[in-house]
């Protein structure tokens, strides 16, 4: 299984078109995540979607927008907002992961693959099948 992280972007119309992806394909979503990074006064948050493959293929989707939202700990704010009415409205439950900002790796091919590995981890996504 080929798992791959799919930046949209980190604006407002990112998070819209995050949100159409989770709503038309609801009956393929696996799970939606909340990503924080803490940097300096701040928590950068992320969100993603990630998917179950199309059929027949064996590709894994997690579609993601990095670290547009800049908030104060305990903070929210009106795109947190509407992704939360967005994940309320499918009956889904947003997970919350903490992990290093981006800018801590040195391109975000690296950071991509840590988020992979970090949701495989949490057995969020399956781990792909060895065909050695």
């Amino acid at each position: 299984m080929i798992q791959k992280v799919i930046e949209l972007g980190p604006g407002f119309s990112d998070l819209y078109e995050l949100m159409t992806l989770i709503r038309t394909n609801r009956h393929r979503l696996r799970h939606i995540f909340r990503i924080e990074s803490e940097i300096a006064d701040h928590i950068a948050v992320s969100f993603a979607a990630a998917f179950d493959p199309a059929p027949p293929s064996s590709f894994q989707p997690v579609y993601l927008c990095r670290e547009g939202i800049r908030v104060k700990p305990g903070e929210t704010n009106q795109r947190i907002a509407a992704m939360e009415a967005c994940a309320q409205e499918l009956n889904r439950p947003i997970i919350v992961l903490r992990t290093k900002p981006s800018t801590a790796y040195a391109d975000p091919q690296q950071y991509y693959m840590h988020l992979i590995a970090l949701l495989r981890s949490g057995r969020y996504l399956p781990e792909p099948h060895n065909f050695w």
